[in-house]
């Protein structure tokens, strides 16, 4: 059985942002702005502060071990 799909137009197409989207989006960037100034200003870790680091939080997982869940959606 051969499925087809219809398309009416784009979603959202017409939404106009209100007052509050601006205010978010602007607060959004001057967070990440006020991360960047810190992150300039804080000296360079020591290589004994990183090993610590990565002992706490432990290291990275390879990609193999990425748990990967697939999602198919199916309208009856």
């Amino acid at each position: 059985m051969e499925a087809e799909f219809l398309r009416h137009g784009v979603p959202l197409a017409d939404y106009q942002l209100a007052k509050a989207d601006h205010r978010r989006q602007q607060e959004a960037v001057q967070l990440h702005e006020w991360v960047e100034r810190q992150l300039a200003k804080a000296p360079p870790w020591s290589e004994e502060k990183r090993e610590q680091m990565v002992e706490l939080l432990g290291s990275p997982l390879p990609p193999w071990e990425f748990q990967r869940w697939r999602l198919r959606e199916q309208c009856s």
